[in-house]
This record gives C-alpha cells, structure tokens and sequence, in this order.
C-alpha cells in the first residue's frame, strides 16, 4: 500500500456517484487529482459501504447503489476493511465515552480503524469526521489524553478552495 493512506466516508461517496450532489464536482476535482494517480492507498470500511448503499438507493435509486456496490467491490485500488468483534467492542466504548457528542456508531467504528491502522486523512462530507482528533494510540480511547491531528479532505471546505 502507499506511504499515505486515506480513509474514504460514505459522504465522499455519495458526493462521487450523485451527480444532483451539491459537492458532486468538488469530489470528481479531488478524486482525479489525488485518488486516481495513486497519491494514496484508499480504505474504507464495511460499515461505510453499508451506509453508502443506502444513502445512494435513497437519494438515486436501487440500480445505482448496486452499481456502486459492484464497482467498489471489485477495485483494486480501494481496501474495504470487514469489522471485527474487537473493534466493534471499542467503538461501542467510544460511543458510550462521548454520549454527549452527536457521533454515530458508525463514526465511532471509523475512529477505532483509522486509529488503530494508522490512518491521518480523510475524504468525507460531514463535519464530524472533521472535528475529531484520533487518539495517538488504541489504549488512549480509555484514558490517556495523548492525541495526533488529523488531515481531512472535507468536501465544504474543498468546495470553498477550488473556487
């Protein structure tokens, strides 16, 4: 895999095949100048093609999501992590932790495996994943306070800078 990875939300997802999208250009600008040239490794998680799928059959239709389904699972340039047990225990620990943030259990999966792969950048559409600021490592999640900045693609703020 590439020295730089980045980890890809379901935002960006929906951004790249929604063409009535209002970041629907941005996302096409930032995937052909960095994601097609192999700049990065991409990853992403089962959880987000879960929610990808449904976001596209509701905003596009069913055909759509199922091409999108297809084409993502048989590209070779983007991993698509499966969750395991153990991360699902984390995230539902995080999730606990912040009850009074408005993260998703999906947002808090997406934390643990950014976090525990090592992952520093992000592709996505929703300020939450903008905001956090990954634990330095896994234990952190239960007490330590060491943190490390996150680089973030975020479509809004990609929409303001290619204008």
């Amino acid at each position: 895999m590439n020295n730089k990875t980045i980890f890809i939300d379901a935002g960006a997802f929906l951004a790249l095949e929604d063409t009535s999208d209002q970041y629907h250009e941005v996302a096409l600008q930032f995937r052909d100048n960095n994601l097609a040239e192999g700049k990065y490794g991409l990853i992403t998680s089962s959880y987000i093609l879960d929610e990808s799928l449904t976001l596209i059959r509701a905003k596009i239709g069913i055909k759509q999501s199922i091409d999108f389904c297809r084409k993502i699972r048989s590209s070779n340039l983007l991993r698509i992590v499966s969750i395991t047990r153990d991360i699902e225990t984390a995230a539902l620990d995080l999730f606990e932790q912040y009850d009074d943030k408005d993260f998703s259990f999906t947002d808090c999966i997406s934390f643990v495996l950014m976090d525990e792969i090592g992952i520093k950048e992000v592709f996505g559409s929703t300020i939450t994943l903008n905001k956090w600021v990954l634990p330095s490592d896994r234990d952190s999640h239960f007490g330590r306070q060491t943190t490390r900045e996150m680089e973030t693609h975020y479509l809004p703020k990609l929409f303001r800078e290619y204008q």
